[in-house]
């Protein structure tokens, strides 16, 4: 089972699975319904039984978690092809609570994947996350405009918090 580039695609290296996932989201699209996302089958000798149960136990659900968050067909591959490492982090200690808290501050699903596909890196950073939230509500910035805030400016949010 094997994915050839066409053309000039550019392959970048998954340092999350290590192996390839192409950085252009149709052809990632392609490469994560051949390969399921983790290339083995040439490395083991019983490997579509370790590709299949790591498929369906660990990675399924969390691509079953942002579809029903409201990532669909492109958005879900561009999202993946750009953030793989995401998928490596815990579903309910890690993903869940970090995707409640944006979906918290933003309340509107366009604004929501707008903020999860320009910085997905935000995700396995919750504990951070919730205290800059916390600070900047304390500071008077509420509602509307904290999820501009968050749209605009993601790395304050990941900035080390300053209390007085």
């Amino acid at each position: 089972m094997s994915f050839e580039p066409r053309g000039s695609d550019i392959w970048c290296l998954s340092y999350g699975f290590g192996g390839q996932i192409p950085s252009k989201p149709l052809i990632g699209a392609h490469f994560l319904q051949t390969n399921r996302l983790f290339p083995v089958q040439d490395s083991f000798p019983d490997s579509s039984k370790i590709s299949d149960t790591f498929y369906d136990k660990i990675l399924r659900p969390k691509i079953q978690f942002f579809q029903m968050s409201g990532f669909q067909g492109y958005e879900l591959c561009s999202f993946i092809s750009k953030s793989p490492s995401i998928l490596t982090h815990s579903l309910k200690r890690t993903l869940v609570p970090s995707v409640e808290a944006i979906w918290r501050i933003v309340c509107d699903q366009k604004d929501f994947i707008l903020v999860l596909q320009r910085c997905g890196w935000i995700l396995p950073k919750n504990k951070r996350f919730m205290e800059n939230v916390v600070f900047l509500e304390r500071g008077g910035i509420l509602g509307t405009h904290l999820a501009l805030v968050l749209k605009l400016h993601p790395r304050l949010f990941l900035a080390p918090a300053v209390y007085y």
